[in-house]
Formats: structure tokens, sequence, C-alpha cells
């Protein structure tokens, strides 16, 4: 239960779970549904930035330039789960 709990607040970015902050809401659904990022939009930069820090989403590749980065999150059972129950 508190493996469960932790993977639930990791996921979240806090110990209380907020399903009107877009940022949290955001990446429980990535997490669950798989996700990926369109860099069409103005916010997705920050998006991502937000959600390898703090959300758990993993930073595959960049580029030279850093301008563009691959991130996705991991097929993670336990996290998935805790997305589930967050949902």
């Amino acid at each position: 239960e508190q493996m469960f709990n932790l993977a639930t607040q990791k996921l979240s970015g806090t110990s209380q779970y907020d399903a009107t902050d877009s940022r949290q809401a955001l990446a429980v659904l990535a997490q669950r549904f798989g996700l990926d990022i369109c860099f069409g939009h103005q916010d997705a930069v920050h998006y991502v930035e937000t959600s390898v820090a703090s959300h758990l989403r993993v930073c595959i590749t960049t580029t030279d330039d850093c301008l563009w980065s691959y991130t996705t999150y991991p097929s993670e059972p336990l996290l998935s789960c805790a997305a589930t129950f967050l949902l």
C-alpha cells in the first residue's frame, strides 16, 4: 500500500491529486493512455519540461541544440494502476 501511495504522489507531483490542475490531469492521462505531446502548441514545451521534472515522464533523447526532445511515460504497471486509481 505504501508503494502504491508513493506511485500516485510521484505521478501527480503532489500528495493531493487535483483533477482541475491541467499538469496533473495530463500526467495521469498520458501515463494511463500513452499520450504523446505534439509540439505545435505554445504550451507543449512547458508541459514536457514540467512532466519530466515533476511527473515521472522520461526524456529519451534530445537534439544537439536541445530544441527538440523525445519523451514518454514508461510502461510501468504500478504507475498505470496508480493512474487508473486517480482517474
